[in-house]
């Protein structure tokens, strides 16, 4: 999730995430968007649904890989999800110089995927006795203590979140971030558009 603001929920920070990548790569209609680490596919069905982007989606997990395509064959998007490894950031940088790519911009999320876990660990919590009932003790132990252990290691060891943006050209986009944070100020006009409209 990406907490552009204090007190921001879980829900809205990652809403931001995906609006910020959005504005980051100046997506639009027809282009094509390679969404490394896809997850659950939330972001790739994001871009696809709001910018009519084709999103191909690539994850290490089974089960990830799974619950994606079934969520993009429920609504029908421009979105395909595969599984391939993509660890290690000098790995990728090669590749992406072999292909005759630019890198134009490289944002280090240090902080944000901490703020993350620790949401993501608050919600286990106060749902924790269904886990238990689901599955067992030992399981809720297990998956407290990987949440609080990933944490504490994105909050005060080097791992980190990052964020790539490749283009063909040097001059493919605007050559400062001003561009972001305009498109992302219409997101959130937009939201509070829809939000305004549907108390009237």
């Amino acid at each position: 999730a990406y907490f552009a603001r204090p007190g921001m929920s879980l829900a809205e920070a990652q809403l931001a995430k995906k609006r910020r990548i959005i504005a980051k790569l100046a997506i639009g209609p027809g282009q094509r968007v390679l969404d490394i680490g896809s997850g659950w596919g939330g972001l790739a069905l994001t871009v696809a649904g709001e910018t009519g982007a084709s999103v191909t989606g690539v994850t290490l997990s089974d089960e990830q890989l799974a619950v994606a395509k079934g969520r993009a064959a429920e609504t029908g998007l421009p979105v395909d999800f595969r599984q391939q490894d993509y660890r290690a950031l000098s790995e990728m940088t090669a590749a992406v110089e072999k292909e005759g790519l630019v890198i134009t911009d490289v944002e280090v999320l240090r902080l944000h995927y901490a703020e993350t876990l620790k949401a993501w660990r608050e919600r286990f919590l106060a749902r924790r006795a269904e886990v238990v009932a689901m599955y067992d003790e030992r399981f809720a132990r297990m998956w407290e203590f990987y949440l609080a252990c990933s944490e504490a290691s994105f909050r005060h060891d080097d791992l980190v979140v990052f964020q790539l943006q490749l283009a063909k050209r040097l001059d493919g986009l605007p050559i400062t971030r001003g561009y972001m944070e305009e498109r992302e100020g219409k997101f959130i006009q937009n939201t509070v558009r829809a939000s305004d409209a549907q108390l009237s």
